[in-house]
């Protein structure tokens, strides 16, 4: 299993934890991926750090979190990534020591459902911080933002909701391109 969790500071006990495997290359807003043994997840519910225990194939989706609005992945030359895709299909880049890898429909799915774990997470993480009396106030909104992730059919649809609503940075194109307005953090009334 996989675990997806909020950022754990350096010094915190969970970082030298030998049933956890952290992909430090992969980090994608305040969130962080490792490999988890499963004996060890009710330690990691007792730390109380946001997270959510997900599948490999949600997991995965982190490389490509930070894919472009065309599918197009920029990959650094003699990085881990790199060395994980170096199979595939890579286009060069014109001036940098950088290839391009297109994402597959599996990588679309697997991206798309890692960028809803993290809304779902920021979520949690932005209700965490509430007083008890507002989170009270706000759980038919926060149904409706949970209903809207869950309906996201597409990265772009995700991206749109982590612009609007999440107030996450995306490509500025696509911002333009689709008229999605000002960024905003729209998480409870």
């Amino acid at each position: 299993m996989f675990i997806i969790i909020e950022t754990v500071p350096f010094d915190h006990p969970l970082k030298s934890s030998p049933y956890l495997t952290w992909f430090n290359q992969y980090c994608f807003s305040h969130f962080e991926v490792a490999d988890i043994e499963d004996a060890y997840i009710g330690e990691i519910n007792a730390a109380g750090f946001v997270h959510e225990i997900v599948p490999e194939e949600i997991a995965r989706g982190c490389k490509f979190a930070k894919a472009d609005h065309t599918g197009r992945l920029g990959i650094v030359e003699g990085s881990e990534i790199h060395e994980e895709l170096i199979f595939a299909t890579l286009e060069e880049h014109a001036t940098k020591p950088k290839v391009y890898y297109t994402l597959t429909e599996d990588d679309k799915k697997s991206q798309l459902e890692f960028l809803k774990v993290i809304m779902r997470l920021e979520l949690e993480l932005h209700y965490k911080q509430l007083t008890s009396e507002q989170v009270n106030e706000n759980q038919n909104y926060k149904k409706t933002l949970l209903t809207e992730i869950s309906s996201c059919a597409t990265t772009l649809e995700a991206r749109e909701l982590m612009h609007t609503k999440f107030n996450i940075a995306t490509s500025h194109i696509l911002v333009e391109e689709n008229n999605w307005g000002p960024s905003q953090l729209l998480l409870s009334e």
